[in-house]
């Protein structure tokens, strides 16, 4: 099992990445989607060098990649801030995307909305009211991967959230080596 700590959009605010760590526990790797400002050696410091960070669209390094593909066991990550892929106006760009570089599971950010999407959920689940299961966690899924669809992950932004509650919020990912998925969006204390 892997359990990686999924961030993104934190514009410089390195302190809630951070807090996010502390609050996250344990994990194996570390991915941010973007938007990251200039502490992000630091960040990759704290994550013990475990951990991969993608260039967003308010990020000028160009050390950092717009895009990166990390493999745990037989799930296949396709990461990216998202504004290439049109993220704004719907996910099927970025599914595509995913689908055609081998992946089964599409992280992405920009937007600031937590947001999950799965073959067997007919309307992605996005974080407001209707969803909050309690008052640490936002959304849950758990499911499989499969071979001819991606699941799609939006941990929303640990600074400066969009979404209904405007909560800061991080995902912690949970993978099997039984291809078992789970993802938790959590609000950031």
């Amino acid at each position: 099992m892997w359990r990686i700590l999924v961030v993104s959009d934190s514009h410089g605010r390195d302190e809630n990445v951070y807090k996010a760590m502390e609050q996250a526990g344990e994990f194996d790797n570390f991915i941010h989607l973007g938007d990251v400002g200039t502490g992000y050696r630091e960040m990759q410091n704290r994550a013990g060098g475990r951990g991969y960070i993608v260039r967003g669209n308010c990020d000028y390094d160009y050390e950092l990649q717009t895009e990166v593909r990390p493999y745990f066991g037989p799930h296949k990550i396709f990461a990216t801030h998202g504004h290439m892929y049109g993220v704004s106006g719907g996910l099927n760009v970025l599914r595509f995307k995913a689908l055609s570089a081998g992946c089964n599971i599409a992280l992405y950010g920009h937007t600031h909305v937590p947001v999950i999407s799965a073959p067997e959920i007919d309307t992605p689940l996005v974080a407001g009211a209707k969803c909050k299961n309690d008052e640490n966690t936002l959304l849950i899924y758990e499911g499989s991967l499969t071979e001819s669809d991606v699941i799609i992950i939006n941990p929303g932004s640990v600074s400066l959230p969009r979404q209904e509650g405007i909560l800061r919020t991080y995902a912690i990912l949970e993978l099997g080596e039984d291809k078992s998925v789970k993802c938790e969006i959590k609000v950031l204390k």
